[in-house]
């Protein structure tokens, strides 16, 4: 994995933090060899490899990096994320500062922002079809299909999107 730009909030996984914006691409220490996906927030990264395993680094403000209330604000070097969950990671999305995975059992998990700093599993909300275009209340994302798995999730800037395993989309956020 390599990485370049501006080196603010290590963003760039690159330690000791740089001086100035890093102008070639340079290698990210720590990640495992084996990338399959890769995401970027606002002010942080994640890399989902093929064995499953989650990493991020970078801003920590608004919990995205999901290390908890107890966690630093910013993380310059790599740090394995949900290793404590005992889950595989089977897909990643970034927000501007939340995140969301689904797990290989077709769970989704998010945290960050108004989901909190600490990872919590989400119950898909109500379909998109029927949020007449306004904002869903965040209690929602808890709400609704009772156990259907999720196939694939996205984030924009402050929403998440998620497709279950019945095709049905659903949305959430800002």
């Amino acid at each position: 994995v390599l990485s370049w730009g501006v080196p603010d909030d290590g963003r760039l996984g690159i330690a000791p933090l740089p001086d100035d914006i890093v102008w070639l691409p340079t290698a990210v220490e720590g990640v495992p060899a084996d990338p399959l996906q890769i995401a970027c927030g606002d002010a942080f990264t994640a890399v989902l490899t093929a064995s499953g395993e989650l990493w991020a680094w970078g801003s920590n403000l608004d919990g995205q990096l999901g290390l908890g209330d107890d966690g630093d604000d910013e993380c310059e070097s790599p740090r394995r994320l949900l290793s404590g969950l005992g889950l595989s990671v089977a897909h990643l999305a970034c927000g501007t500062t939340h995140m969301a995975a689904l797990d290989d059992l077709g769970a989704l998990w998010v945290w960050g922002d108004r989901f909190g700093a600490t990872p919590r599993r989400a119950m898909l909300p109500r379909p998109a079809a029927d949020a007449g275009g306004g904002a869903v209340d965040d209690g929602d994302a808890e709400a609704g299909a009772a156990g259907s798995g999720c196939a694939i999730v996205a984030c924009g800037a402050g929403c998440v999107l998620a497709v279950s395993v019945l095709g049905e989309c659903f949305v959430w956020g800002e």
